[in-house]
């Protein structure tokens, strides 16, 4: 038909299905070389251990992992962990009284950052913000099961709250009366000054599943969450304390390539200056605080001209928001509306949410969870994880990896509240984007959208 894009079919060299490719922008799964049998792919397997910069000081408020350019490896960046014995002293560096009723939010090194800076060959790769802690927290709830929260917990500090509960620290301490027993898990292993060994996992290309070369110079920089934020307890007991990570790494699956497999990233690489690509995912993070008294809001254009491929937004009140020793930071209670439209260039974007069941059974479809768990169940939903989905794909299936059909657009909404608000909140909207990273020897790496 005229003035459509026509579809086509492309078919992969390594004998995979059709891919339907369309002009508005899918690719394929791309490959920097052909497949190889694993069993003569690789002759060895090692670690890359990078330590942090300054490795003396657990107390330093930024970290720095370098990785300089080496020929011919493979490094498995998925499979990223990052590790450390998390200690609680007071503020001298003594050890705590064990009547303290604290406990660091959950997965500390997952989710305790407030920015995150990814360079490689000297340039920035991720978008870069100061809610980098929220990003990750929502990123992980967009992606766990029940089961795989559960079964890693014990190493990464992984206790979730107690849904309904959050902001409870009673028998942190001794473990009587407890309401919140995800933080009494938190509290327990450090509460006396001993150390606890913490392993998690650390994005750093974008979510990316494939192979990285290691002839790419890489950077990693991470700062704290501000103490506010990141624990959780008695006032005066959290202004008393601080978290010290001793011996913080970071831990990347390395593989030697046989000669055949060497000699094909050289002369591809290095020789034809082809470039490794990637498929990542990036966050925008957008505020509105909303004053009391508020009831009907608009918020325009809220990605200036970007289509992100998922809308993602929470509430939280201003007290919350801004770190509070006293509330926990991550509790995001579903917000009393009774309406709640998307918008893109004025046209409404379905569904319209009406209620927290609403948004709750659209979830369940825009993760694609029809027939299998959410990470909570809907009282959890409603207490604590609050958050709205919307897919805005045009394609309709928002878990899938290609790249978008279309990437900008206004993105609107309209919210209605049922009743006035009684407190002042803050709104927040985070687009999820989808890309492709480009990466040469020795080159700039560059992004194939820029939101």
């Amino acid at each position: 038909m005229i003035g459509r894009a026509a579809k086509r079919a492309q078919v992969d060299d390594s004998g995979a299905e059709e891919v339907e490719k369309h002009d508005g922008g899918f690719v394929t799964p791309m490959q920097m070389f052909a497949t190889f049998p694993h069993n003569i792919t690789f002759e060895e397997t090692r670690e890359l251990k990078l330590l942090a910069t300054p490795a003396s000081s657990p107390d330093s408020n930024m970290y720095t992992f370098i990785h300089n350019r080496q020929e011919y490896g493979v490094m498995r960046l998925e499979d990223a962990t990052i590790s450390a014995d998390l200690r609680v002293v007071t503020n001298a560096g003594g050890v705590p009284a064990n009547t303290r009723r604290v406990a660091p939010m959950t997965r500390p090194l997952a989710f305790g950052w407030k920015t995150k800076e990814i360079y490689v060959n000297n340039d920035l790769v991720n978008t870069t913000t100061t809610h980098e802690s929220e990003i990750c927290y929502i990123n992980a709830f967009l992606t766990q099961t029940p089961e795989s929260r559960n079964d890693k917990r014990d190493l990464c500090m992984g206790w979730y709250d107690t849904a309904g509960q959050f902001d409870s620290t009673v028998g942190f301490q001794d473990g009587n009366n407890v309401v919140n027993a995800g933080g009494r898990k938190r509290s327990n292993p450090i509460n006396g000054g001993e150390r606890f060994k913490c392993y998690d996992t650390l994005d750093l290309l974008g979510h990316n599943k494939r192979f990285c070369t290691t002839s790419f110079d890489v950077k990693v920089e991470l700062t704290r969450l501000e103490k506010s934020k990141f624990f959780n307890g008695v006032d005066a007991h959290v202004t008393a304390l601080k978290m010290q990570y001793h011996d913080l790494t970071l831990t990347i699956p390395m593989m030697k390539p046989v000669a055949q497999l060497s000699a094909a990233i050289n002369e591809l690489m290095i020789q034809s200056s082809e470039e490794c690509k990637f498929y990542t995912t990036t966050y925008r993070y957008v505020g509105k605080p909303l004053a009391v008294g508020a009831q009907n809001i608009q918020v325009n254009d809220i990605f200036n001209g970007g289509r992100p491929t998922r809308f993602i937004c929470f509430q939280k009140t201003q007290a919350r928001y801004n770190g509070h020793n006293e509330l926990n930071f991550h509790s995001m209670p579903f917000p009393g509306i009774n309406h709640f439209q998307v918008k893109i260039n004025e046209a409404n974007i379905p569904p319209l949410i009406t209620n927290s069941k609403e948004a709750y059974l659209n979830l369940t479809r825009v993760l694609d969870k029809r027939h299998s768990q959410l990470p909570v169940t809907f009282s959890e939903y409603e207490s604590d994880y609050g958050i709205i989905v919307v897919d805005l794909t045009t394609n309709r299936d928002s878990y899938n990896k290609v790249l978008p059909n279309s990437t900008a657009g206004v993105v609107s909404v309209d919210i209605k509240y049922a009743a006035a608000l009684q407190a002042a909140q803050q709104l927040v909207f985070i687009g999820e984007f989808r890309n492709q990273l480009s990466i040469g020897y020795k080159t700039a790496a560059r992004n194939k959208f820029e939101f």
